[in-house]
Order: C-alpha cells, then sequence, then structure tokens
C-alpha cells in the first residue's frame, strides 16, 4: 500500500526542481524474502509482516540551474525512514520446527521500529530472562541468558546529498555533444547504518 505524491516546477528556462514523497507499507511473508532468521515451519502466519525492505516514508529531492558558459550545477537529497527488523538469537530453535534464529519470545516479526521501540526491548528481554534463559528449548538446546549493550540503536534513518557540476562542450555537429562533470556523493558523510544485525 502507499501513497506518492509529486511536485515537478520550472521556474525559468534556467531552474528546475523536483519533490516527490511516498509513504508506504511494504507487508508480505518473510519467509520468502529472509528465510530463517525467525522463520516458523508449523505456523505460516508468524511469518508475515513488515518487509526488511519497508520503507515507510521516503523524500527525495532534486535541482538543477544553469549557470554562464554552459555550466549546469545539479543537487539530490534522498530522506528515507528507519526500517523495520526482528529480534533474533542465533542458532536457537525455540519452538521444535527445525529452523534454527528464532525470533525473541514474545515479538514478531520485523516489529522493532514498526510500533516497538527501545524500552519494549528492555522489558521483553527482561521476560524472556525470567522465564526461557537457562531452560531447555523444544528444539533441545539451552537458552543463553541475555544481556543487552550498554549503547546500541535500531538502525539509522538513510540521508544523503549529492552534488554535481557538469560543462557541455558542443563539438562539429550540433547532434554531437561532449558533457564532463564531477560529483560528490554524500557531502555531509552520514552514516547511514541501515540493514546491519
Amino acid at each position: 500500500h502507499g501513497l506518492l505524491v509529486r511536485l515537478e516546477k520550472r521556474f525559468s528556462r534556467r531552474v528546475q526542481f523536483l519533490a516527490s514523497y511516498a509513504l508506504a507499507s511494504f507487508q508480505g511473508s518473510n519467509a520468502t524474502e529472509f528465510p530463517g532468521n525467525g522463520f516458523n515451519n508449523d505456523n505460516w502466519f508468524e511469518n508475515f509482516g513488515p518487509m526488511r525492505t519497508d520503507q515507510r516514508h521516503v523524500l527525495n529531492l532534486s535541482g538543477s540551474l544553469d549557470l554562464p558558459w554552459q555550466l549546469r550545477a545539479s543537487f539530490s537529497v534522498a530522506v528515507h525512514s528507519r526500517p523495520p527488523f526482528s529480534a533474533y538469537l542465533n542458532g536457537v530453535d525455540f519452538n521444535g520446527d527445525g529452523t534454527q534464529n528464532d525470533l525473541l519470545p514474545g515479538v514478531r516479526v520485523n516489529q522493532f521500529n514498526r510500533g516497538l521501540g527501545k524500552d519494549e526491548l528492555t522489558q521483553v528481554v527482561q521476560t524472556y530472562n525470567s522465564e526461557f534463559a537457562n531452560r531447555q528449548t523444544t528444539g533441545g538446546q539451552t537458552a543463553p541468558l541475555l544481556t543487552l549493550p550498554v549503547h546500541y540503536g535500531f538502525h539509522d534513518s538513510f540521508f544523503t546529498q549529492d552534488l554535481r557540476l557538469s560543462r557541455t562542450f558542443s563539438l562539429k555537429s550540433e547532434r554531437v555533444r561532449l558533457i564532463l562533470f564531477g560529483e560528490v556523493f554524500n557531502v555531509l558523510n552520514t552514516a547511514n547504518l541501515v540493514q546491519v544485525d
């Protein structure tokens, strides 16, 4: 599901501007997109939720300005909201379905950044440690005791800004031109720590 709004304006022959915004919800079976982590063979409905690639808010801005001496300056700004993610335990089978890397008990697939945050994770880990840690799982393993790090994050939102300066040279024929350009990507050097474990 999604809503797309786009504004394009040419203010004069020398200036152009484009802005687009999308509000979206991308849900489906995570078994097809990211099999293994949090996958449940015994209850396929547990695999349904926001996809890892779900981007709730997407904003793109771009524009160009024609300068003297056949120079053109262009810019592009892209902003995406934080993606969702699942909290799972590496190598642990809680439900005995034969798959490992099961979700942390008490949460569903990709709920974090889609309704759940750090407070909820802290509470779920405390409940897990009192009810599951150091006990035998249905899959035949001993559930580990969990300790959250002192400092951690839930992915970054994505933000980048690119600049380009180009120069057009007319060759012998008007139908043939040479364009030289220089580009700078991610001008502010934003880390964009997205889709990390």
